[in-house]
């Protein structure tokens, strides 16, 4: 299935790219700040970040990989993720995992369309093709 992983491909064409993020590791969205709300270039960096599924660290780069997972093994692996950044203790179970299945259906209908190796960045809070120079 296809999925978003971590990437260095494409970093460096914003000056305030990282990536603190294994290559090919699985990523998951990232909750947004209130100082980057609204501030995709904040100085947080929250708002154009996806955070790494295992590491817990964001990136501003991902790519569309053909990951040998389904969608419900996605989404166990996004809300352990949640689990891990306690999310779940900050807002209740129950909103933690109607947020772990929006964010894993956002990614998998967003990457069904595309090729696999397309790189992608978060702007305002909405996913998209990175222009690769």
């Amino acid at each position: 299935m296809k999925i978003l992983v971590a990437t260095k491909e494409g970093q460096g064409v914003r000056d305030n790219d990282f990536c603190f993020v294994p290559r090919g590791e699985p990523i998951r969205l990232s909750t947004v700040c209130n100082t980057d709300r609204g501030h995709v270039d904040g100085n947080c960096g929250c708002s154009r970040s996806f955070v790494g599924l295992f590491c817990m660290k964001g990136t501003t780069t991902v790519m569309v990989c053909d990951w040998p997972i389904d969608s419900v093994g996605y989404l166990e692996l996004v809300y352990a993720s949640i689990r891990r950044a306690e999310l779940d203790v900050l807002l209740g179970d129950d909103a933690a995992k109607e947020m772990g299945a929006e964010w894993a259906s956002r990614v998998i209908d967003f990457c069904e369309p595309l090729e696999i190796g397309t790189v992608i960045e978060m702007r305002h809070e909405g996913m998209m093709e990175r222009e690769l120079e």
